[in-house]
Protein backbone atom coordinates (compact mmCIF):
# COMPACT_ATOMS: atom_id res chain seq x y z
CA UNK A 1 0.00 0.00 0.00
CA UNK A 2 1.42 3.56 -0.33
CA UNK A 3 1.35 5.27 2.27
CA UNK A 4 1.75 9.04 2.88
CA UNK A 5 3.71 10.18 5.94
CA UNK A 6 2.26 13.64 6.07
CA UNK A 7 -1.21 15.16 7.71
CA UNK A 8 -3.85 13.18 6.17
CA UNK A 9 -6.79 14.99 3.92
CA UNK A 10 -10.14 15.29 5.57
CA UNK A 11 -11.75 12.86 2.97
CA UNK A 12 -12.55 12.43 -0.17
CA UNK A 13 -15.51 11.81 -1.68
CA UNK A 14 -16.54 10.29 -5.26
CA UNK A 15 -17.13 13.25 -8.21
CA UNK A 16 -19.15 13.73 -11.17
CA UNK A 17 -17.72 13.90 -14.60
CA UNK A 18 -18.41 17.65 -15.06
CA UNK A 19 -17.06 18.74 -11.06
CA UNK A 20 -14.30 21.00 -11.51
CA UNK A 21 -11.17 21.64 -8.79
CA UNK A 22 -11.61 24.63 -7.88
CA UNK A 23 -9.56 25.05 -4.70
CA UNK A 24 -5.81 24.42 -3.96
CA UNK A 25 -6.58 22.49 -1.27
CA UNK A 26 -8.19 20.17 -3.32
CA UNK A 27 -6.41 19.31 -5.78
CA UNK A 28 -3.81 18.16 -3.13
CA UNK A 29 -6.66 16.14 -1.67
CA UNK A 30 -7.31 14.20 -5.31
CA UNK A 31 -3.24 13.49 -5.28
CA UNK A 32 -3.39 12.40 -2.21
CA UNK A 33 -6.31 9.91 -3.12
CA UNK A 34 -5.00 8.91 -6.47
CA UNK A 35 -1.71 7.43 -4.29
CA UNK A 36 -3.59 5.58 -1.80
CA UNK A 37 -5.30 3.54 -4.60
CA UNK A 38 -3.39 3.37 -8.28
CA UNK A 39 -0.88 0.96 -7.04
CA UNK A 40 -0.75 -2.76 -6.80
CA UNK A 41 2.95 -2.84 -4.90
CA UNK A 42 2.70 -2.89 -0.90
CA UNK A 43 4.83 -1.11 1.08
CA UNK A 44 5.90 1.70 -1.01
CA UNK A 45 5.96 5.24 0.41
CA UNK A 46 4.64 8.61 -1.35
CA UNK A 47 6.32 11.66 0.22
CA UNK A 48 4.03 14.71 -0.89
CA UNK A 49 4.88 18.57 -1.25
CA UNK A 50 2.63 21.09 -1.98
CA UNK A 51 3.96 24.35 -2.02
CA UNK A 52 2.36 27.37 -0.15
CA UNK A 53 0.44 29.74 -2.18
CA UNK A 54 -0.70 27.21 -4.57
CA UNK A 55 -2.63 29.08 -7.46
CA UNK A 56 -6.02 27.70 -8.57
CA UNK A 57 -6.76 25.20 -11.55
CA UNK A 58 -9.76 24.49 -13.24
CA UNK A 59 -9.91 21.13 -14.39
CA UNK A 60 -12.69 18.52 -14.20
CA UNK A 61 -11.49 16.45 -11.18
CA UNK A 62 -12.39 12.96 -12.14
CA UNK A 63 -10.58 12.54 -15.24
CA UNK A 64 -7.21 14.27 -13.37
CA UNK A 65 -7.87 11.38 -10.69
CA UNK A 66 -7.63 8.76 -13.28
CA UNK A 67 -4.51 10.24 -14.63
CA UNK A 68 -3.07 10.73 -11.33
CA UNK A 69 -4.00 7.11 -10.52
CA UNK A 70 -2.61 5.50 -13.99
CA UNK A 71 0.74 7.30 -13.42
CA UNK A 72 1.27 6.02 -9.72
CA UNK A 73 -0.34 2.35 -10.72
CA UNK A 74 2.81 2.16 -13.24
CA UNK A 75 5.30 3.53 -11.00
CA UNK A 76 4.24 0.88 -7.96
CA UNK A 77 4.24 -2.01 -10.10
CA UNK A 78 8.17 -1.61 -10.72
CA UNK A 79 8.79 -0.37 -7.09
CA UNK A 80 10.52 -2.20 -4.89
CA UNK A 81 9.35 -2.70 -1.34
CA UNK A 82 10.34 0.26 0.73
CA UNK A 83 10.85 2.32 -2.71
CA UNK A 84 9.78 6.08 -2.62
CA UNK A 85 7.31 7.94 -5.07
CA UNK A 86 7.82 11.72 -4.77
CA UNK A 87 4.40 13.83 -5.50
CA UNK A 88 5.44 17.45 -5.36
CA UNK A 89 3.01 20.54 -6.27
CA UNK A 90 4.24 23.79 -7.00
CA UNK A 91 3.49 27.29 -9.50
CA UNK A 92 5.53 27.63 -12.28
CA UNK A 93 5.50 30.29 -14.98
CA UNK A 94 6.09 29.04 -18.38
CA UNK A 95 8.04 31.28 -20.77
CA UNK A 96 7.75 30.70 -24.82
CA UNK A 97 10.64 28.39 -25.25
CA UNK A 98 9.55 25.75 -22.49
CA UNK A 99 5.45 26.40 -23.54
CA UNK A 100 6.79 24.87 -27.60
CA UNK A 101 8.33 22.06 -25.71
CA UNK A 102 5.57 20.87 -23.67
CA UNK A 103 3.37 21.78 -26.32
CA UNK A 104 1.10 24.10 -24.25
CA UNK A 105 0.31 28.06 -24.42
CA UNK A 106 2.64 30.30 -22.15
CA UNK A 107 1.62 31.46 -19.03
CA UNK A 108 1.00 30.40 -15.35
CA UNK A 109 0.60 26.69 -14.35
CA UNK A 110 0.30 24.40 -11.48
CA UNK A 111 2.83 21.31 -12.23
CA UNK A 112 2.02 18.05 -10.87
CA UNK A 113 5.67 16.64 -10.77
CA UNK A 114 5.65 12.63 -9.84
CA UNK A 115 9.25 10.66 -9.69
CA UNK A 116 10.86 8.09 -7.70
CA UNK A 117 13.79 6.97 -6.26
CA UNK A 118 15.85 4.80 -8.73
CA UNK A 119 13.16 2.21 -10.12
CA UNK A 120 11.46 2.56 -13.58
CA UNK A 121 9.01 5.35 -14.39
CA UNK A 122 7.41 4.25 -17.20
CA UNK A 123 4.23 6.10 -18.77
CA UNK A 124 0.77 4.57 -19.68
CA UNK A 125 0.41 4.43 -23.59
CA UNK A 126 -3.24 5.64 -22.50
CA UNK A 127 -1.85 8.37 -19.98
CA UNK A 128 -1.57 10.76 -23.23
CA UNK A 129 -4.93 10.32 -24.75
CA UNK A 130 -6.19 11.03 -20.79
CA UNK A 131 -4.29 14.05 -20.44
CA UNK A 132 -5.19 15.40 -24.48
CA UNK A 133 -6.33 19.06 -23.81
CA UNK A 134 -6.53 18.45 -20.37
CA UNK A 135 -3.35 19.87 -19.42
CA UNK A 136 0.41 19.77 -20.52
CA UNK A 137 2.94 16.25 -20.15
CA UNK A 138 6.11 15.76 -19.88
CA UNK A 139 7.66 12.32 -19.37
CA UNK A 140 11.40 11.22 -18.49
CA UNK A 141 11.59 7.71 -18.84
CA UNK A 142 13.55 4.47 -17.05
CA UNK A 143 15.17 4.59 -13.22
CA UNK A 144 15.02 8.41 -11.59
CA UNK A 145 12.59 9.41 -14.59
CA UNK A 146 9.67 11.84 -13.88
CA UNK A 147 6.11 12.41 -15.50
CA UNK A 148 5.31 15.71 -14.87
CA UNK A 149 1.63 17.68 -15.71
CA UNK A 150 0.75 21.31 -16.11
CA UNK A 151 -2.77 22.55 -15.18
CA UNK A 152 -3.61 25.96 -16.16
CA UNK A 153 -3.72 27.80 -13.33
CA UNK A 154 -6.91 30.50 -12.24
CA UNK A 155 -6.82 33.87 -11.97
CA UNK A 156 -5.34 34.55 -8.57
CA UNK A 157 -5.50 38.02 -6.39
CA UNK A 158 -1.39 38.42 -6.47
CA UNK A 159 -0.12 37.77 -10.14
CA UNK A 160 2.01 35.10 -11.51
CA UNK A 161 5.40 35.74 -12.43
CA UNK A 162 5.86 36.57 -15.92
CA UNK A 163 7.31 33.69 -18.14
CA UNK A 164 11.06 33.18 -17.54
CA UNK A 165 13.61 31.08 -17.42
CA UNK A 166 15.00 30.71 -13.51
CA UNK A 167 18.21 29.04 -13.39
CA UNK A 168 17.73 26.57 -9.85
CA UNK A 169 20.76 26.85 -7.51
CA UNK A 170 23.02 24.20 -8.27
CA UNK A 171 24.58 21.79 -5.05
CA UNK A 172 27.74 19.23 -5.21
CA UNK A 173 27.64 15.98 -3.37
CA UNK A 174 30.67 14.54 -2.59
CA UNK A 175 30.12 10.57 -1.36
CA UNK A 176 31.75 7.45 -2.85
CA UNK A 177 28.62 5.49 -2.19
CA UNK A 178 26.77 5.78 -5.25
CA UNK A 179 23.14 4.80 -3.21
CA UNK A 180 23.78 7.43 -1.25
CA UNK A 181 24.43 10.31 -4.65
CA UNK A 182 21.77 8.98 -6.42
CA UNK A 183 19.00 8.64 -3.56
CA UNK A 184 20.24 12.34 -2.75
CA UNK A 185 20.36 13.95 -6.15
CA UNK A 186 16.81 12.85 -6.82
CA UNK A 187 15.82 14.34 -3.28
CA UNK A 188 17.52 17.37 -4.04
CA UNK A 189 15.79 17.49 -7.80
CA UNK A 190 12.73 17.21 -5.68
CA UNK A 191 13.43 20.22 -3.42
CA UNK A 192 14.01 22.01 -6.80
CA UNK A 193 18.17 22.03 -6.77
CA UNK A 194 20.20 21.29 -9.43
CA UNK A 195 23.07 18.47 -8.26
CA UNK A 196 26.41 16.91 -9.49
CA UNK A 197 28.03 14.10 -7.77
CA UNK A 198 31.57 13.55 -7.44
CA UNK A 199 33.46 10.25 -5.39
CA UNK A 200 36.15 11.86 -3.61
CA UNK A 201 37.54 14.89 -1.99
CA UNK A 202 40.16 15.63 -5.15
CA UNK A 203 37.45 15.36 -7.95
CA UNK A 204 35.08 17.73 -5.91
CA UNK A 205 37.35 20.01 -6.02
CA UNK A 206 38.18 20.09 -9.61
CA UNK A 207 34.49 20.01 -10.40
CA UNK A 208 33.72 22.95 -7.97
CA UNK A 209 36.57 24.95 -9.40
CA UNK A 210 35.39 24.08 -13.59
CA UNK A 211 32.07 25.55 -11.92
CA UNK A 212 33.39 28.75 -11.01
CA UNK A 213 35.83 28.96 -14.02
CA UNK A 214 32.31 28.72 -16.57
CA UNK A 215 30.18 31.05 -14.35
CA UNK A 216 27.86 28.22 -12.67
CA UNK A 217 29.18 27.88 -9.25
CA UNK A 218 27.62 25.65 -6.64
CA UNK A 219 26.02 27.41 -4.74
CA UNK A 220 26.67 24.80 -1.66
CA UNK A 221 28.64 21.42 -1.50
CA UNK A 222 27.85 18.14 0.54
CA UNK A 223 30.83 16.84 1.36
CA UNK A 224 30.92 13.09 3.11
CA UNK A 225 33.29 12.78 6.45
CA UNK A 226 34.81 9.64 5.28
CA UNK A 227 35.95 8.84 1.62
CA UNK A 228 38.30 6.01 1.30
CA UNK A 229 40.04 6.52 -1.96
CA UNK A 230 40.53 10.35 -1.66
CA UNK A 231 40.67 13.45 1.19
CA UNK A 232 37.10 13.31 3.05
CA UNK A 233 35.02 16.47 4.36
CA UNK A 234 37.76 17.68 6.62
CA UNK A 235 40.10 17.81 4.25
CA UNK A 236 38.21 19.09 1.02
CA UNK A 237 36.87 22.08 3.13
CA UNK A 238 40.26 23.40 3.63
CA UNK A 239 41.38 23.01 0.34
CA UNK A 240 37.27 24.58 -0.93
CA UNK A 241 38.05 27.45 1.18
CA UNK A 242 41.62 28.09 -0.33
CA UNK A 243 39.11 28.71 -3.71
CA UNK A 244 36.02 30.11 -2.86
CA UNK A 245 36.53 32.20 1.13
CA UNK A 246 32.20 31.85 1.14
CA UNK A 247 32.16 28.12 0.34
CA UNK A 248 29.00 27.16 1.68
CA UNK A 249 29.91 23.28 2.97
CA UNK A 250 27.81 20.36 4.76
CA UNK A 251 29.53 17.97 6.28
CA UNK A 252 27.23 14.42 5.94
CA UNK A 253 28.04 11.31 8.19
CA UNK A 254 26.18 8.19 9.52
CA UNK A 255 27.21 9.37 12.89
CA UNK A 256 26.10 12.33 14.52
CA UNK A 257 28.89 12.01 17.26
CA UNK A 258 31.57 12.67 15.09
CA UNK A 259 33.19 15.72 16.18
CA UNK A 260 33.71 17.16 12.92
CA UNK A 261 29.48 16.48 12.73
CA UNK A 262 28.87 17.40 16.51
CA UNK A 263 30.73 20.93 16.37
CA UNK A 264 30.59 21.69 12.52
CA UNK A 265 30.89 24.69 12.78
CA UNK A 266 34.15 24.72 14.24
CA UNK A 267 35.61 23.00 11.29
CA UNK A 268 33.87 25.67 8.62
CA UNK A 269 31.51 23.75 7.78
CA UNK A 270 27.45 25.69 7.31
CA UNK A 271 25.21 22.13 8.34
CA UNK A 272 25.55 18.91 9.48
CA UNK A 273 23.61 16.01 7.53
CA UNK A 274 22.95 12.50 8.61
CA UNK A 275 22.76 9.30 6.76
CA UNK A 276 20.69 8.05 5.71
CA UNK A 277 18.91 11.06 4.10
CA UNK A 278 15.66 12.60 5.20
CA UNK A 279 13.77 14.65 2.54
CA UNK A 280 12.41 16.89 4.91
CA UNK A 281 15.66 17.11 7.37
CA UNK A 282 18.14 17.60 4.05
CA UNK A 283 15.82 20.36 2.35
CA UNK A 284 15.75 22.44 5.96
CA UNK A 285 19.54 21.99 6.19
CA UNK A 286 20.36 23.12 3.10
CA UNK A 287 17.65 26.45 2.89
CA UNK A 288 19.36 27.34 6.73
CA UNK A 289 23.19 27.11 5.20
CA UNK A 290 22.14 29.23 2.19
CA UNK A 291 20.12 31.95 4.22
CA UNK A 292 22.90 32.37 7.05
CA UNK A 293 20.42 30.45 9.49
CA UNK A 294 22.85 28.11 11.08
CA UNK A 295 21.41 26.57 13.83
Amino acid sequence: MITIPAQESAGFAPSCENRRIKEAARLAALLKEASRTGHRQEEVQCILDVQEGLWESSVPEERLHKVFSLVFQAAGEHAPIGGRIYAKLGNVAISNAEAEAVGIQPGAYVKVSITNSGFNMDCPESLTTETDALCGLIHTPGPNGEVAFFLPAEHNENPAPKPGIEEKQRILIMDDDEAVCEIATQMLKFLGYESAVSMNGDEAVTMYKQAQEQGRPFAAVILDLTVPDGPGAEETIKRLEALDPNVTALISSGYFDEPAVAQFQDYGFSGAIIKPFRLKALGAVIKAALTGEIG
